[in-house]
């Protein structure tokens, strides 16, 4: 493995979040100047994270992607459910846009942008979606997401857990609160998101602050892509594949998480 490829620390060094760029120890999460980092503050209002709960539901995890479980937390929207038979689950995933009449706009690949994907959000949730920063505590009946974006091809959504650690629901996988190396997530601006030539999330959009006490507005976008799998450390995982490849990125850069 060389130095590129090896896990950078995860403690921002600065309020503005601003990357520790050495090389973490070899199984830890910092390097040895930021072994003593202090996690994104929490509130009390954080989801609780229940994988052995929601990953046991089949047709949870069909139909709740990583807006959903991000953004909704653990409230399980039961229309998606009900969509969903005991053989066939073939059911659209929430998209951000969809819940202001824009249910098509990510099917462009030149909209799958950090700009657009925040703005999409926002015109979804009002004044239940603010920014904020890792080192900042969300006000009272909110609590901290992140959004990143492999451009032009898929965006990502993570969630704060209790604990000050974050998770994910990548499409219809199973929910996890680790990164594409394998390591748990502290920071998610910092984890590893490069899946390969299918698929890195390099653009890091920002922190977010999500209601937790009201009913969040989202709704299922356009017609569900086809899943397959893609080979991974100890496991297959599957993926959703965009139907149209972007013209200014690699060929093989045509699966998504969402």
């Amino acid at each position: 493995m060389t130095i590129a490829d090896k896990p950078l620390c995860q403690c921002p060094l600065d309020n503005n979040d601003m990357p520790c760029k050495s090389v973490a120890i070899e199984g830890k999460l910092f390097c040895s100047k930021h072994t003593q980092c202090k996690p994104s503050p929490t509130n009390g209002y954080e989801p609780k994270y229940i994988p052995e709960i929601l990953n046991k539901s089949k047709k949870y995890l069909e139909t709740h992607n990583c807006i959903s479980y991000a953004l909704r937390g653990n409230k399980i929207n039961k229309d998606l459910i009900k969509q969903c038979s005991d053989t066939v689950c073939d059911v659209r995933f929430e998209q951000p846009g969809a819940a202001s009449k824009k249910r098509k706009a990510m099917r462009k690949a030149s909209l799958r942008t950090c700009p657009v994907v925040q703005k999409l959000t926002k015109s979804d949730l009002g004044n239940n979606f603010i920014k904020t920063t890792f080192r900042k505590k969300c006000p009272k009946q909110m609590s901290k997401v992140a959004l990143v974006v492999d451009e032009g091809t898929d965006y990502h959504w993570y969630r704060q857990n209790p604990d000050g650690t974050w998770s994910h629901k990548d499409g219809s996988n199973p929910v996890k609160n680790f990164d594409a190396k394998q390591r748990k997530i502290f920071n998610p601006k910092q984890a590893s998101r490069d899946y390969g030539t299918d698929l890195n999330y390099e653009d890091f959009c920002g922190f977010y602050c999500v209601s937790r006490d009201k009913e969040i507005n989202l709704k299922q976008g356009g017609k569900r892509k086809k899943t397959h799998k893609i080979k991974q450390p100890n496991k297959l995982i599957k993926r959703v594949s965009m139907r149209n490849k972007n013209k200014n990125k690699n060929k093989n850069k045509n699966k998504n998480l969402y």
